[in-house]
């Protein structure tokens, strides 16, 4: 008996073993001597400032924006903590200095900085200068600033350069960029001087709509400055694994953040989608008021301060500044207060409301934004609950009001609902026995777990059921919601999963419960030791050892309902797929096991891309993306998928995936961004690829140029035949610009019979090449009914200095030239 124990425990520490390994791989080759420097340092000290927005600031203590993004991204390509660094901008610099903080990750050149920095050889961030001051004012030139106080930011480099060359003007420096705008909203001062995005950004957060920018050409300085990333002099290693980490991440990482923190066009995009009932009525309405949960994080909350807080709460940030209308906080003490609020048209909206239909009389609702799974938390010692049925006779607490009581009275009526005040008093109901269990979303269980510490509690099971969040508005003013639903739209899905990520930190996965585990360890040790006075404790043993198995095996049905999962050998060979993998590709294990992906791979899918998937592999690392493939019954469907190394005896012996079918998701995305008559990009998506393009240009020096196309006489065509005919015409003119690009090269509908091509690494002359092959291939189509039609083009080039408006400008004049001049020409702008 004493044998059977001793082998038991043996086991036990061989999995310990197992389960604490971790491989530790960074994304960036580098030399061993870099790695070494890596391997000695703990973490990595970076600047954190309180107030320079968008990029560098910090938010309920938190440190934000686009330079903490950048940073925190290579962090995670570097597999190395990064430790933000809240001191003055003077204090970090002096640190800088000493050799006590590592990296400023923004810091313009100077010969006195050239003493005690090197600087890297990129940067992500351009100081554009610009002055902000009262409409009213005139700022045209330097010397209207003569004799008056102008706002800077002490110890900056603009405070040195002004103070040295322009004696003339007054400066009040401050401690922090909002200190200087305010004191020109206070009149304490004329204008500040700063960064444009910067000064954009102060001013749509406290609305100060008085506010102009303004450029000057005779400051001394170029009107952009390049802030590359700054390190102690001498620290080669650090500046060369810096450079080689920016070099590994793809251009469009960077842009992606770039265009979430940086997109100054979004607001006048978004602006252009509204009509003018609804343009008038946010003119007349001048502000929304909000009722909101007052304690559901992570969803929303009103903290000690009186301030929104939660997923709801970022949301509603980025569509107060996309409909250029304050949304204001009406407190309330509790969820039902709230709700009578609206009812009563004492509030506008609920950013965070579910639909059923007793709200239906007093509120419209928009299409749910968020979708998260019900879940029941229990004790940790308690099975799993596979549904709602298993419930039956037992004490459920949910908060009180909540809309799911009747949904889950209505699904099981023999649970006996507990109302409890909030999440936390529910939890504590369930850890002292008062409670069997409490149920809500998992983000909310999950968070407040973790918040309070609640390492007894687990999440038990997932109830058939989501939770949908959705806006509430009042429905005597129905323009209310088809404003807010088009403001939900105009958040694409990378930025929602941001803005729910930054709230939830979940990680979903099947792992080993340690606590558990160690509980197990300790039931071993004494029964072994309590073996050499009475062998009844071995049946004790065996009795948990069951109860646990049990368990067990009820989580790994859970995974394999839930969760899809596919393993490989080293060759790509499938060895495993589990249940809930089947179910969404309509294979049979039989058909895929001792196959290759390739039985369901969709031809969009090129080689380069599954090249790129076996090399990271092969190299040890994980690889997370999204993969189409096609189903049993070719029907396209879209993966998420999380692809990590099999290890055995220290020994890689194949591959894991974890994915999720996002096929709904993608069928969304691309309705969004495409035209549906024509079936080519639309208005929207060229919006943010001008922002991609331009900005990739401007980082490796590459040609850019532009074609803008117009279908000749296009209304005759309309007023002759009739639109089904016009229709008709816009696709193949699509069609025939579709084939005539190359792949990188993006086309779409810009307007009307108006069409654009955005041509990357590509030269003016190249471009008008292209668009007289272009002009030349509709000429000489011949179309069904109206036989033939032309196209005049407008060709131009980008220049550093052009905005995206100018770009196009340039295109659209040369484009009314070439109607001027008889139209079926190509013109280019000289």
């Amino acid at each position: 008996m004493l044998k059977k124990i001793f082998i038991l425990l043996i086991i036990f520490n061989i999995f310990l073993q197992a389960v604490d390994v971790e491989k530790t791989n960074t994304l960036v080759t580098l030399t061993e001597e870099e790695q070494e420097y890596l391997d000695n340092k703990p973490y990595l000290s970076v600047m954190n400032l309180t107030d320079f927005q968008p990029f560098n600031y910090r938010e309920d203590n938190h440190p934000i924006g686009y330079t903490i993004d950048v940073v925190n991204l290579m962090g995670k390509y570097l597999n190395k903590e990064i430790r933000y660094i809240d001191k003055t901008w003077a204090e970090q610099l002096n640190m800088l200095h000493d050799g006590t903080l590592d990296i400023i990750p923004h810091l313009a050149i100077n010969e006195r900085r050239k003493e005690f920095v090197d600087y890297t050889s990129f940067s992500h961030i351009t100081f554009l200068i610009g002055f902000g001051t009262n409409k009213e004012n005139k700022l045209n030139s330097i010397k209207d600033l003569f004799g008056k106080k102008l706002a800077v930011v002490k110890m900056s480099y603009l405070e040195d350069h002004i103070k040295k060359n322009f004696p003339e003007i007054e400066l009040y420096s401050v401690k922090t960029r909002q200190e200087a705008v305010q004191a020109v909203a206070t009149n304490k001062a004329f204008a500040v001087v700063d960064n444009i995005p910067t000064l954009n950004y102060f001013i749509q957060e406290k609305w100060l709509t008085n506010f102009k920018i303004v450029t000057v050409n005779n400051l001394g300085l170029p009107l952009e400055t390049k802030m590359p990333m700054g390190v102690k002099k001498g620290e080669r290693l650090l500046k060369s694994i810096l450079e080689k980490t920016d070099h590994a991440i793809p251009l469009a990482e960077i842009n992606k953040l770039y265009t979430k923190w940086v997109n100054i066009e979004s607001k006048k995009t978004f602006n252009n989608s509204l009509t003018k009932e609804e343009k008038e009525y946010l003119q007349k309405k001048k502000k929304i008021l909000m009722c909101v949960l007052p304690d559901w994080l992570p969803f929303e909350q009103i903290d000690q301060n009186g301030k929104h807080k939660g997923i709801g709460a970022d949301f509603m940030k980025i569509i107060s500044k996309d409909i250029d209308t304050p949304i204001e906080l009406l407190p309330t003490k509790e969820w039902s207060e709230s709700l009578n609020n609206i009812r009563q048209r004492k509030c506008d909206i609920l950013p965070v409301s579910m639909e059923i239909p007793s709200r239906k009389e007093s509120m419209n609702f928009t299409k749910p934004y968020v979708t998260e799974p019900f879940v029941i938390a229990t004790k940790s010692d308690k099975f799993f609950i596979k549904n709602e049925k298993e419930l039956s006779n037992k004490k459920i607490g949910i908060v009180k009001n909540y809309a799911f009581i009747d949904v889950l009275k209505s699904r099981n009526p023999l649970i006996q609902i507990i109302n409890v005040e909030n999440t936390k008093d529910g939890l504590e109901k369930v850890r002292s026995g008062e409670l069997f269990g409490y149920i809500d979303a998992m983000p909310t269980i999950g968070y407040a777990i973790q918040q309070y510490s609640m390492l007894d509690l687990k999440v038990a099971g997932k109830l058939d059921f989501d939770i949908t969040i959705s806006i509430a508005s009042r429905n005597d003013e129905p323009l209310l919601n088809s404003i807010m639903q088009k403001a939900l739209d105009d958040i694409d899905e990378d930025q929602r999963r941001t803005l729910v990520g930054h709230w939830i930190s979940i990680k979903v996965a099947q792992e080993f419960d340690y606590t558990m585990l160690w509980k197990i360890s300790g039931v071993f040790l004494v029964v072994l030791f309590g073996i050499l006075y009475k062998n009844r404790a071995v049946n004790l043993l065996n009795k948990k050892i069951v109860l646990a198995n049990k368990a067990i095996k009820e989580q790994q049905e859970m995974v394999d309902k839930y969760v899809l999962i596919l393993s490989t050998d080293l060759d790509g060979i499938i060895t495993h797929v589990n249940k809930a993998y089947l179910n969404e590709i309509g294979f049979s294990a039989s058909e895929l096991v001792g196959q290759t992906h390739s039985l369901m791979r969709h031809p969009d899918m090129t080689k380069a891309f599954f090249d790129n998937l076996w090399e990271r592999l092969e190299a040890d690392n994980f690889w997370s993306g999204e993969v189409k493939n096609l189903t049993k019954d070719r029907e396209e469907i879209w993966f998420s998928m999380n692809i990590e190394p099999i290890f055995a005896n220290n020994k890689k012996i194949g591959y894991r995936s974890i994915s999720q079918n996002i096929t709904d998701k993608k069928t969304l995305e691309r309705f969004s961004i495409t035209d549906q008559l024509t079936k080519l990009y639309n208005r929207h998506y060229l919006e943010k690829a001008f922002l991609i393009e331009i900005e990739r240009s401007k980082r490796y020096k590459t040609h850019l140029s532009l074609l803008l196309i117009d279908i000749d006489y296009f209304k005759s065509v309309n007023d002759t035949y009739g639109h089904d005919v016009g229709d008709e015409t816009l696709k193949i003119v699509a069609q025939i610009l579709q084939k005539s690009v190359r792949k990188t090269d993006v086309v779409g509908r810009w307007g009307g019979e108006e069409f654009i091509i955005i041509t990357p690494n590509t030269t003016i002359s190249q471009a008008q090449i292209l668009a007289e092959k272009i002009r030349l291939a509709v000429e000489s189509y011949e179309f069904k009914t109206i036989k033939h039609t032309t196209i005049s083009l407008g060709v131009s080039e980008y220049m550093i200095d052009d905005t995206k408006e100018r770009f196009v400008q340039k295109a659209d004049i040369v484009l009314y030239q070439a109607k001027k001049n008889g139209r079926n020409k190509v013109e280019i702008f000289k």
